[in-house]
């Protein structure tokens, strides 16, 4: 089994992706890659988790310190194996309060 990390934009969540990383050994080298590629184009983007496993929202501060959704970020496998694996980013207590 291997993971795929896909980045879409919120209002297009069925248009191309914005970003795809190469298929990972884990669902956690997924994220970790993603996670790294928001951090370098847009270092104050903070993910935050959303209901279900693998899906994350991506929210920038932008707008004069609001914050505003601008993608969603969401760790899939590449088979149809019914597996599900951990949550590569389980949320913590720091994740809550930085969520808007």
């Amino acid at each position: 089994m291997s993971y795929i990390a896909t980045i879409t934009d919120v209002t297009q969540p069925d248009g191309m992706p914005l970003w795809e990383s190469p298929e990972q050994p884990t669902a956690k080298s997924a994220y970790d890659l993603a996670e790294h590629h928001i951090h370098r184009s847009q270092p104050d983007d903070v993910i935050a988790p959303i209901d279900g496993w693998g899906e994350y929202g991506v929210w920038s501060h932008a707008d004069g310190g609001r914050s505003t959704r601008v993608a969603t970020l969401t760790i899939t496998t590449t088979d149809d194996s019914p597996a599900q694996p951990s949550d590569p980013r389980a949320p913590t207590e720091d994740d809550q309060a930085r969520e808007p």
